[in-house]
């Protein structure tokens, strides 16, 4: 049934969606209620201190479920790392149980009634505070914490520039965490705004990016932050302030190389990259990223579905720097932890970077001693050392390797039929899907990746090339990167010191950043 769904969804037509849709419908009705059922795993395998790699599954399905129930991303880290992770950073003993049933007593709750608070300037005309159910005042008394708002970041606003003296105050707001209350608080912000800008094409009405959520029941008060902009989600102050001399250099190099369509089609992407960025808006973002990257991939040469044309350009980039990402992920968190797990590292016995010798020590057979002594160090670090086993299982062989990038290749494809069916219902229908802000993360991930990757083929061009050369070329080595993890004769060896980075196709991989012999 599952398989059934997917190039039901990739055609595109209505018919073949409402047979999807109502294939879902069977999948669930066979499912039937699993939630305390994944709960009941999960404390009787936690229990027994067994089966790590089943938890995580399950664990996984956990996550999605409460998701589906209504329960924001945020809240449900919030009480991961209240309820679970800082038990674990205190090192003392605890009842794991115990634990477990608190973290999800979060996610047994049915809708709740919030109060929320914001600092602001302006006013509302009365029918619109009706309307909205707000209330502006000078001096509240509802809150007890209201202090926290006079916290100086609490000064980014929108809609003005100058500091915030009054407190808008949005009552009877319907939402099953604290997260999502703040979102509604700001939809109904900006939707008074809205109103008001389409009647008088002005904005009377600025106010802060943090606010204060109270529980109706509990009278329980916790500060929010304005959820980060979705386009800056997966980057580190690192990414973000590092590089960039080096970064403008290769852009400038590359541009000069191609031909002037070519140099219209990067600049064009640049653009709307820019216009997402400054939007507030998923919605804005979801389009402009998908204009970006429809307008930056050649035009297909049939009448074939555009969207086969976009799969084909974007997907060789992906694979080739897929494995690099995974493990740089790891080495930044051993490297997180200490310096004892970095001399450990670098200890080994191989050339390069500390990325390629972390891949080394996890692959590598030859040490395995190392590893051994890395591992205790890192029981504070449970989702590391997991992830760690992870790579191990599905990376040990080269065959295990091919198999993994095929499947990353498939959940790509799925992941861009499905954000071109978003971007497809928000132009056409203005309807907006529940998870658009994950699509956004993912789709400027790979419009970055994409335009990075071209950069990087095109600069090192002896003469004059375009865009769609350039993708030849990285599905070139895609092919050729697949082609020797999967015909190798040694394709179900392990790997050992002297081929393991085989793994990158680091020999010819033109993409590699982090994994370097030196």
């Amino acid at each position: 049934m599952v398989k059934e769904i997917t190039p039901a969804i990739t055609s595109d037509k209505p018919k073949f969606l409402i047979e999807a849709a109502d294939t879902l419908r069977a999948i669930s009705t066979l499912l039937g209620d699993y939630y305390e059922t994944t709960k009941n795993i999960i404390r009787t395998n936690v229990s027994n201190k067994k089966e790590k790699k089943l938890i995580s599954i399950v664990a996984e399905i956990f996550i999605i479920d409460i998701q589906l129930r209504g329960y924001s991303r945020e809240y449900i880290r919030y009480s991961s790392k209240i309820k679970l992770a800082s038990r674990l950073l205190r090192s003392n003993h605890f009842d794991v149980i115990e634990a477990l049933e608190d973290f999800f007593s979060s996610f047994d709750r049915d809708i709740r009634t919030y109060s929320c608070i914001v600092k602001c300037n302006g006013e509302i005309e009365a029918i619109a505070a009706k309307a909205f159910k707000m209330t502006i005042v000078d001096k509240p008394e509802e809150f007890k914490k209201i202090d926290l708002l006079d916290i100086r970041a609490n000064e980014q606003n929108v809609g003005s520039e100058t500091s915030l003296e009054r407190y808008l105050l949005v009552s009877e707001l319907k939402a099953k965490d604290p997260f999502q209350a703040r979102e509604r608080l700001y939809n109904a912000l900006n939707a008074q705004n809205a109103l008001r800008q389409f009647l008088q094409h002005r904005s009377t009405l600025s106010f802060a990016r943090i606010c204060l959520v109270k529980d109706d029941e509990t009278q329980g008060e916790i500060r929010v932050r304005d959820p980060i902009n979705v386009m800056l989600r997966g980057q580190t102050q690192k990414s973000l302030t590092s590089g960039f001399v080096e970064k403008q250099a290769d852009f400038i190099s590359a541009y000069r190389k191609l031909d002037e369509k070519s140099k219209s089609s990067i600049f064009s992407a640049v653009r709307y990259h820019k216009e997402a960025m400054d939007s507030l808006a998923v919605e804005n973002q979801l389009v402009d990223l998908w204009a970006a990257l429809e307008g930056f991939v050649p035009q297909p040469l049939d009448a074939s579905p555009r969207i086969g044309s976009v799969l084909d350009h974007i997907l060789p980039a992906q694979t080739l720097i897929y494995l690099e990402k995974k493990f740089s992920y790891i080495a930044e968190g051993i490297q997180r932890v200490g310096d004892a797990t970095i001399a450990i590292v670098e200890s080994i016995d191989i050339p390069g970077s500390f990325v390629r010798k972390t891949a080394a020590i996890i692959l590598c057979p030859e040490f395995e001693k190392s590893l051994n002594q890395l591992m205790p160090l890192l029981g504070g670090s449970p989702l590391l050392r997991f992830r760690m086993f992870q790579l191990y299982e599905a990376l040990s062989t080269r065959q295990k390797v091919g198999d993994e990038l095929q499947r990353h290749r498939q959940r790509l494809d799925r992941q861009l039929c499905r954000i071109y069916i978003s971007r497809n219902t928000v132009m056409h229908s203005a309807t907006v899907h529940s998870d658009i802000d994950i699509l956004v993360e993912n789709l400027h991930s790979y419009l970055d990746i994409l335009v990075n990757a071209t950069i990087c083929i095109a600069k090192q061009s002896a003469g004059r090339t375009n865009i769609n050369a350039v993708l030849k070329i990285l599905s070139t080595y895609e092919k050729s990167y697949l082609d020797m993890l999967l015909k190798s004769q040694k394709k179900d060896d392990p790997f050992s010191k002297t081929d393991f980075g085989d793994v990158f196709f680091e020999y010819a991989n033109p993409l590699l950043k982090s994994i370097t012999l030196t």
